[in-house]
C-alpha cells in the first residue's frame, strides 16, 4: 500500500472517532518522528506509541527541545487510539506506508507542517501557501544575518524563506508565538529541518519586544502575518518608540507590532508584514503611516487577493519596510496590484513571480505589473482623502496599479 492510500484510509477510519484537531496533530506527529528516524539514516521505526518523540529527543542536547517533545505527545489522543484497534491499525499502516515511501524530506515536513495549520477545524491557519513563495521569492534577494518571524505559528512563512535562501547555516531563525503547543511545533519543525542556530519564544507578539531583540546579529530580516493576530487593540508604550505616542494611547494589533518592527530596526535591516487592509486606511494611525513615509522606510507595497485566509474576506496587503535605503530606492516606493492574481488556490505562475522579484530587485517596474511612485505624488486635489496610505488608480496594462 502507498503512503496516499493508507492516509486516505486513516483518515476515512478516523472520522467520528478523533477530533478533526486530534487525527491533524497525530499525522503531525508521525511526521516528525519519521523525519527524526531519516536523519538517522532510515532506523526502523517500530510501533506507533506513546512517548516515540521524547524518546527520540531524549539525546538531542537543550531542555526546550525535550521539553516540546513531550507538548506535542502530550495533545496526541493516545487514548483514543489505545481503545479502538481498528482505528490503531490504520494509524499504524500509515506510519509504516509513510516509512516505506522515505518521503520524510525537510520540504515534505515543512508541507505537512502548513498542511495541518490550514485554518480549518480549531487550530490557527498557516500563511496561504501563495503568498508564503511571493514573500520568500521577494525576500530571499538579499541574505541576512538573522531571520525573525513574529507570530511565527509552526514557522511556516519563516522557513518558506529559510528554503528560498539555499537553507543556509549560517542565518539564525527567531520566532515569537504566544501559542506553547504552536512554540513546540515550531522547534521540533525547525531542529528537524535543519536549522542549527534557532530560538523560539513563548509571548505574544502584543507585548513590548524582548529586549534580546535589540542585541542580535545584523543585518536582519523581520516577518509577520499580522491577520493571524486579530482586530483587537493595545495600549502603545509612549516612550522608546517610533514616534512617540501620549499615554494610554491605544493601537491596532498590526500598527503595535508595525511600530515595535520600527523601532528595532537599524540601517540594512528589512520587513515584510502581511496585513490586512484597515492598516492601510484607518484614521487611528494616520499620524504614524505618515512618520513611515517621513522617514522613508517604506520600500514596497503588494495588494494581495480577499478571501486568503478561512473566514477572513478582507483585501491583504504585503508591506516592504527598510531602513538605510540605497540611494536609488530612497524617495520612491514600488507599488503593485497582485489583487486579480491566483495567490489563493496556489502562488504566481513562475514566470510572472520571477519578473516581479527582478522588478523588487532591481527597482524597475514593469508596466501593467507594479510601477514606482513617489509619495509626494498622492497629494493634490486628486487623491483628496489624506487618510487613506494607499489609493488605486488605473494604469496601462493588465493590471492596476497603487500610487502613495
Amino acid at each position: 500500500m502507498d503512503w496516499e492510500t493508507a492516509w486516505m484510509r486513516f483518515f476515512r477510519a478516523q472520522e467520528r472517532r478523533l477530533p478533526a484537531r486530534g487525527g491533524r496533530i497525530l499525522v503531525l506527529y508521525l511526521s516528525l518522528v519519521l523525519r527524526f528516524l531519516q536523519r538517522r539514516q532510515g532506523a526502523a521505526p517500530g510501533v506507533v506509541q506513546a512517548g516515540m518523540l521524547p524518546a527520540l529527543f531524549r539525546e538531542v542536547p537543550g531542555y526546550r527541545i525535550k521539553d516540546a517533545a513531550f507538548a506535542l505527545d502530550a495533545a496526541v489522543p493516545w487514548g483514543v487510539l489505545t481503545n479502538d484497534p481498528a482505528l490503531f491499525g490504520e494509524c499504524d499502516a500509515l506510519f509504516q506506508a509513510m516509512h516505506r515511501a522515505g518521503c520524510a524530506t525537510a520540504d515534505w515536513l515543512r508541507a505537512q507542517v502548513a498542511q495541518v495549520f490550514c485554518g480549518e477545524d480549531d487550530l490557527p491557519g498557516a500563511t496561504p501557501a501563495g503568498v508564503r513563495a511571493l514573500v520568500a521569492a521577494l525576500a530571499a534577494r538579499r541574505q541576512p544575518r538573522e531571520m525573525i518571524d513574529l507570530c511565527c505559528g509552526g514557522f511556516s512563512l519563516g522557513l518558506e524563506v529559510w528554503a528560498a535562501l539555499g537553507s543556509p547555516a549560517s542565518v539564525a531563525c527567531v520566532g515569537l508565538e504566544q501559542d506553547a503547543l504552536l512554540c513546540a511545533v515550531a522547534r521540533l519543525v525547525l531542529f528537524l529541518c535543519g536549522v542549527t542556530e534557532a530560538s523560539v519564544f513563548e509571548r505574544s507578539v502584543t507585548e513590548p519586544f524582548p529586549a534580546d531583540l535589540a542585541r542580535t546579529s545584523r543585518p536582519r530580516l523581520f516577518l509577520a502575518d499580522l491577520p493571524q493576530t486579530g482586530s483587537k487593540t493595545v495600549e502603545a508604550p509612549p516612550e522608546g518608540r517610533f514616534v512617540p505616542l501620549p499615554q494610554g494611547r491605544r493601537l491596532y494589533a498590526d500598527w503595535f507590532v508595525l511600530r515595535e518592527v520600527l523601532s528595532c530596526m537599524e540601517a540594512g535591516d528589512r520587513a515584510f508584514l502581511l496585513v490586512t487592509k484597515g492598516a492601510t486606511v484607518r484614521g487611528n494611525e494616520r499620524a504614524l503611516r505618515e512618520a513611515l513615509l517621513e522617514a522613508d522606510c517604506l520600500d514596497a507595497v503588494f495588494r494581495l487577493p480577499a478571501g486568503l485566509y478561512p473566514g477572513n474576506r478582507r483585501p491583504m496587503e504585503l508591506l516592504v519596510l527598510e531602513k538605510g535605503r540605497s540611494v536609488d530606492r530612497r524617495g520612491r516606493v514600488l507599488c503593485c496590484d497582485l489583487s486579480g492574481q491566483p495567490l489563493l488556490d496556489g502562488a504566481l505562475p513562475s514566470e510572472r513571480l520571477a519578473r516581479l522579484a527582478k522588478d523588487f530587485d532591481r527597482f524597475v517596474p514593469t508596466a501593467g505589473l507594479s510601477r514606482c511612485r513617489s509619495p509626494a505624488a498622492g497629494a493634490g486635489p486628486a487623491l483628496p482623502d489624506i487618510q487613506l496610505f494607499f489609493h488605486v488608480v488605473e494604469v496601462d496594462g493588465e493590471h492596476p496599479g497603487h500610487a502613495l
